[in-house]
């Protein structure tokens, strides 16, 4: 089952999910937080041709707007109303054009999930049935890499965990352009690799901050994570 978490920051911005409020041992560190070590080779050169006041400047504006656009998403998959904000209003018309084409039974949106086993915790935009199958699906505004499938592995690993869903589930990546371009769907058919990635990315994690995840006293920093028997 899942419980009630709070999400908070450490001074390197690294994202947490408490149970009290505070960073200690048995906190679960945020899925994204962990993907942040893996970085594209396009999104590095984009670090590198582009000034941090033109990277901060630009993070405003299309996270601002990413988040308007989830939340009419989550919105209308709940069937409810919501104040529509006018710059989201092309990628929702392109979001029900392809909702239009699928059918589609919600079953749960933005729901909190973590592993008491692994100590990783995350929210994925939701979990529906659609054309008969259920996936666990994120949804991406903006750059659709390969991360975003290792992170709805991880997703998936703690929706296990806590009963949620079963191995029947499948993963589905949902881009919708913020521009109001088509919807593209992406489904993981490798779910094995995607596993390995996943786990290989948190080990690396885990040993770049072994310094200050030992000084915490993490109780997961020497849980094994690379047992492609998982």
């Amino acid at each position: 089952m899942t419980i009630q978490l709070t999400r908070i920051k450490d001074d390197d911005d690294n994202r947490w999910y408490t149970k009290n409020e505070l960073l200690d041992y048995n906190s679960y560190i945020g899925v994204t937080s962990v993907l942040d070590c893996a970085v594209p080779k396009m999104l590095k050169k984009y670090f590198v041709n582009n000034t941090k006041e033109k990277q901060e400047k630009r993070l405003f504006e299309t996270a601002d707007l990413g988040t308007a656009i989830h939340n009419e998403i989550e919105a209308d998959l709940k069937g409810v109303g919501i104040d529509h904000r006018s710059d989201a209003a092309p990628a929702l018309e392109a979001w029900k054009t392809w909702r239009e084409y699928n059918q589609i039974r919600t079953i749960q949106t933005e729901t909190m999930v973590h592993s008491d086993r692994f100590g990783f915790a995350g929210t994925y935009d939701f979990l529906a049935e659609i054309n008969g199958q259920v996936y666990l699906a994120d949804i991406k505004t903006g750059f659709f890499n390969v991360k975003a499938g290792w992170q709805l592995m991880a997703y998936k690993v703690a929706a296990l965990e806590l009963g949620l869903i079963d191995e029947s589930c499948k993963l589905m990546g949902v881009h919708v352009p913020r521009d109001g371009g088509p919807v593209k769907t992406f489904v993981y058919e490798h779910e094995d690799w995607l596993r390995d990635s996943w786990f290989s990315c948190f080990h690396v994690w885990k040993a770049l901050n072994f310094t200050k995840l030992n000084k915490l006293g993490w109780v997961y920093l020497k849980t094994k994570t690379m047992n492609t028997n998982i």
